[in-house]
């Protein structure tokens, strides 16, 4: 396939708890490459984009070590967050208009690779056009915006 030829071949690589990653290589690169996983978590609304740097062997194994744990444990991970915003006046009126329940998770992707944290993009189930950005490092919130 010509698509084949420009942008290289699928490849897939299966996870055990963040589905099966996806990119695209040309013959024998060992560049840095984003793989990306859609899944969908039971009673959990929407599905989930997780976008992790990797190489042609895969998403860089410490990057999966550190978004499986936020996957799993995503209810309570959900509650930390609403529990940081409405400790913080300052976050807490900016979101005041919102029901902090309908905060859903869309979207992990690498923030700072040199320190191996994450963005996570929240929606609000009820106006997909307003959400938040939270940078997750060491098994800590570090930021909200």
């Amino acid at each position: 396939m010509i698509k084949d030829l420009l942008f290289g071949k699928k490849k897939y690589i299966p996870t055990e708890k963040l589905g099966t990653f996806e990119a695209r290589f040309k013959a024998n690169s060992q560049k840095v490459k984003t793989w990306l996983s859609t899944i969908r978590i039971e009673g959990y609304s929407d599905e989930i984009v997780i976008i992790l740097d990797g190489n042609s062997s895969g998403p860089f194994t410490k990057q999966i070590e550190h978004v499986t744990p936020i996957v799993e444990n995503i209810e309570q991970f959900d509650n930390k967050l609403r529990t940081k915003i409405q400790d913080n006046s300052g976050l807490n009126e900016k979101f005041k208009k919102f029901d902090l329940k309908e905060l859903r998770l869309a979207c992990i992707n690498p923030w700072d690779e040199t320190r191996n944290n994450f963005e996570l993009s929240y929606e609000f189930m009820s106006d997909d056009t307003e959400g938040l950005s939270v940078i997750y490092e060491n098994e800590k919130i570090i930021e909200i915006d």
